[in-house]
This record gives structure tokens, sequence and C-alpha cells, in this order.
């Protein structure tokens, strides 16, 4: 049995089991977070290989790097057609599932993140982040193998 989760769930996720924790539901949310953490790297990865395939280069096919308006990170120079080109193809691959399989030894982690997330008390502030908590909350209660109840009212 399998989680089925879109990329962009990610977050949101992580934003919810980012509270004060003790004793098992510490560990076995940690365990929850390193499975996401693996998801979120390869979405970190995928989004620099897209900005470098479209963002300007120099001569020597480096690619050119701007100062962001605060003055402290420097981010990839994009044409304006380039822009519209990553804009496109990262929200396609945003909305792509990524699959978490329900493992012997992974059931417990995903069982109390489950819990923790459909009982979330995480003031979310904007709604786009609550329409995300509602896509994740309805994957979970949608997957009968996982036994924690229904959160109530």
């Amino acid at each position: 049995m399998s989680l089925k989760f879109k990329n962009y769930h990610v977050n949101v996720m992580a934003e919810l089991l980012n509270i004060p924790l003790h004793g098992y539901q510490a560990r076995k949310t940690t365990q929850f977070l390193k499975l996401l953490t693996s998801q979120a790297q390869i979405l970190e990865e995928e989004r620099n290989k897209m900005l470098l395939e479209v963002c300007e280069k120099d001569e020597k096919g480096e690619p050119i790097l701007t100062i962001t308006e605060n003055g402290k990170n420097k981010e990839y120079t994009l044409t304006d057609e380039a822009k519209k080109k990553f804009q496109e193809d990262y929200a396609k691959f945003v909305t792509e599932e990524f699959v978490l399989d329900i493992l012997d030894s992974t059931k417990d982690a995903i069982e109390v993140a489950k819990k923790l997330i459909l009982e979330s008390e995480v003031d979310l502030d904007t709604q786009e982040k609550k329409i995300v908590y509602d896509e994740v909350c309805l994957v979970f209660e949608t997957c009968e193998e996982l036994s924690v109840p229904k959160a109530t009212a």
C-alpha cells in the first residue's frame, strides 16, 4: 500500500509537523520528516536543473547570476521568455505525484504523522496552504491501511 501526494504537498506537511513534541511522537515524526526531506531534496535538485537549462549563460557557458533585491542572495538571470518556460515546467513538475510506500518500517511514522496532521492546530497563513492542507488530509483519510481514526471537529 502507498500514499500518493503531490510534490507541492511536501513543504506544507513539513510546516504542519514543525511543532514541539516529546518521546515516541517526536521520534516517529522525525522519521516521517526524513522521508519528506528526501523528496524535498529531489524537488530542489530538479528546480535547479530546470533553472540551469533556461538561464542566461556567459561566453564560457556558465550561468549568469545577479544579486537579489535584498542584496544578500544571488539568483540565475532569466529572460522573460525563459522565466515563463521555467514557471510552466516547474508548475507541471510540482503537480506530479510522489508515492510514499507504507512499509512495516515506515507505517508507525506515517500513522503518527497522519494523526498530528489531521488534528493540527498550526495556523495556516494563506488560502493556498489551507487548500493544500485539505488535499493532504484527504490523502490520509482515504488510506484504509492506516489505523489512526479521523480527527473530530
